[in-house]
């Protein structure tokens, strides 16, 4: 998770939804973490070997990890039409959604 909200608000939603253990770090805001989203510096300190999948809400979020090679989902909140912009792999109406897809 990668989240310009405060680590225990990750913590809460995530506990909230039950999907927790989907996840295997929390890079939230605070003095780890100073700089936010969209900034490309927001992205390139997470290190890990293996799939990235960054699920955004907002669209501008979704630049920046297309091109470090993350797979994009965008969770819009109103339904968008097709075709989507270049930069995003998917994107999801709801959670299930989200399933299907990892």
């Amino acid at each position: 998770i990668l989240t310009n909200s405060p680590y225990i608000f990750a913590k809460e939603i995530l506990a909230f939804l039950n999907i927790g253990d989907w996840f295997q770090q929390i890079h939230a805001n605070g003095p780890k973490t100073p700089i936010k989203k969209p900034l490309a510096s927001a992205y390139r300190h997470i290190k890990y070997h293996g799939r990235i999948v960054m699920v955004e809400d907002s669209e501008k979020n979704l630049v920046v990890p297309k091109q470090l090679g993350w797979t994009t989902v965008w969770f819009p909140e109103q339904p968008q039409t097709y075709p989507l912009p270049t930069h995003i792999d998917y994107c999801i109406q709801d959670l299930a959604s989200l399933c299907d897809l990892i």
